[in-house]
């Protein structure tokens, strides 16, 4: 059933390098759909043989979310190959911390744009080809910092709250193109961003837990997969916290 929900589609996934990008390539892979993985180093498709090998071949571009020029050549690339999109996961992004009274002006405004900016933009360029898609659904990842007001995070956790607003402006406006727009919010996750957080941090978020754990990439790629899948074809414009039940 998880395959037949993904055959044959064709999503986008940025930030897709390690941590939660690279479980949901690996996991949409299982699932049938091919994936054009949009990053820095060299952009790929990746997709799932017929004997269930899976096969990797470079695309001609490079997708820097610093630099609004590669998002056109991201277009072009998948233009090319594919002529559509079926989804995209607007994963990629970096984290920046400090306390209000040493953050830079610059820190800000490069935190919004990695984190914030180039996820419109690259969906705004993609745009033409989402609408040709089948049951097209994009996915932001957010995160759970939009909703805490813990010290040393005003800079990223504005660009994150600033992504929940924009997932839902989008999902209203994309809606006539048969486009549906949510944001997952994880807490912590086992991945690189993780160890760059202080002990007391990833505690701090643990204590204010149900369950008390740190969560895996693989279950917040589980998420994704459904709100790319038909069987959400009635949620749009969610912001959906995978948290642990944090009380705050």
């Amino acid at each position: 059933m998880q395959r037949l929900a993904m055959s044959g589609r064709v999503i986008a996934v940025t930030g897709g390098s390690g941590g939660i990008g690279a479980a949901v390539i690996r996991l949409l892979v299982k699932c049938g759909a091919t994936v054009v993985s949009l990053g820095r180093e060299c952009s790929s498709c990746i997709y799932l043989n017929g004997d269930g090998t899976v096969s990797a071949t470079d695309i001609e571009c490079k997708l820097d979310l610093r630099k609004e020029e590669s998002f056109s050549d991201a277009f072009t690339a998948i233009k090319g190959r594919f002529n559509l999109l079926d989804g995209l996961v607007n994963c990629g992004g970096s984290p920046y911390g400090g306390v209000i009274g040493m953050i830079r002006r610059q820190e800000l405004v490069e935190s919004l744009e990695v984190n914030f900016c180039s996820h419109v933009m690259l969906t705004q360029r993609l745009f033409r080809l989402l609408r040709k898609g089948r049951n097209c659904s994009i996915v932001n990842v957010s995160s759970i910092s939009a909703f805490r007001d813990d010290t040393g995070t005003l800079s990223y956790s504005c660009a994150k709250a600033a992504l929940n607003q924009a997932t839902k402006v989008m999902a209203r406006e994309f809606a006539p193109y048969g486009i549906r727009v949510n944001a997952v919010a994880p807490g912590v996750t086992s991945t690189a961003m993780m160890s760059k957080m202080s002990p007391k941090a990833i505690q701090k978020q643990l204590d204010s837990s149900a369950d008390g754990r740190v969560c895996k990439s693989e279950e917040v790629a589980s998420l994704i997969r459904f709100l790319l899948s038909d069987t959400s074809s009635h949620i749009t414009g969610q912001v959906i916290r995978i948290d642990g039940g944090q009380l705050c």
